[in-house]
This record gives C-alpha cells, structure tokens and sequence, in this order.
C-alpha cells in the first residue's frame, strides 16, 4: 500500500555505461521510469544539470554532445505525481575528439592533360562524422574557391602558358 511516499524506480537503459562518442555528435538516450501511481516526469541530466524533460513514456532524448570535452555523466530523476524524487545511477560517457573530415579530387584524374585556356570542373567528395561545413579548391596550394554545397564542384579557367597544376582540396566540419 502506498501512503504517497514512495520514490518512483529509474534507470538509463540506453546507452551503456563505458560507451565512446564523438563530440558534437547526437547521442540517443532512453530512460525507464516506473512508480507504484504514476510518473509525473523524467529529467534528463548531463553532469548534474538538468538538459531535457519528458512527460510521457517511453521517455527518450537526443542529447547533443559538448564540444570539448573527455567525459560525461549522465544522470536521470523521475518525479511522480506526489513529488517524490527517484535518481537513477549515473552512467559516464567517454567523449573523444571529433576527427577531421575526409576529402579527395574525384576530377580532373591524377596526371591528366589538361588544355589550357579551357575550363576544367574541380570535383571533389567529402565526409565527416557530424557534417561537412565546406570544400576550398586549391590550386598551386591557393585556394580558389570554397564550396559549401555537395556535389563540390568548381569550374577553373586553366591559365594560358602554365606546364602543370597542382589541384587539392580541404574541409572543413561543422565543430
């Protein structure tokens, strides 16, 4: 029986404790709360600080990651409707540093002949953990050209009397 003071039971089910992530990254969180009544609501808590409440089950939050940070506590309190508290174990997240976009020229080929005076297209892929942000085209190790759009593409007038061209690309992410 019930006399109104019983804390409700709470638990971060998802992720596991231990779990690596990147920073910046979005990180899915689910907790499980029940109570001999009735849940009133769960907070979410990233090192002791409230960040996100939910008031319906199943209780789930998209927790964006910090930038520049090595670690994190996650916590969760669920609040029943006669304001007891039930805290559940904090689980710790290793957060590592986001690592560097990846980008290569898909065109022109390395070694192909180009005509000068023609415009060429400067074609390059990129990806990355969380978003690419843009793409610079280089040429001779100057940029040219930033693209923020994907397909990155650049059109590049070659000059009249050059022998050969040194054609890169760098990105950059959205951290």
């Amino acid at each position: 029986m019930d006399d109104g003071t019983v804390p409700p039971t709470v638990s971060i089910t998802s992720p596991a404790d231990g779990l690596e992530v990147y920073e910046g990254s979005t990180l899915p969180i689910e907790v499980s709360a029940i109570d001999d009544i009735a849940v009133g609501s769960v907070n979410l808590l990233a090192d002791g600080e409230v960040v996100s409440s939910d008031y319906s089950p199943p209780y789930q939050f998209n927790y964006q990651v910090p930038v520049g940070i090595t670690s994190l506590a996650l916590g969760a309190k669920a609040i029943d409707l006669n304001n007891n508290i039930g805290t559940a174990q904090n689980i710790f997240i290793t957060v590592l540093q986001s690592p560097p976009p990846v980008v290569s020229i898909t065109s022109p080929s390395s070694g192909a002949t180009v005509i000068e005076g023609r415009v060429i297209n400067i074609t390059a892929v990129a990806t990355d953990d969380t978003a690419v942000a843009s793409v610079d085209c280089l040429v001779n190790g100057e940029v040219i050209a930033t693209d923020t759009t994907a397909p990155y593409q650049i059109p590049y007038l070659v000059p009249v009397g050059i022998t050969s061209l040194t054609i890169g690309a760098a990105a950059t992410d959205n951290i």
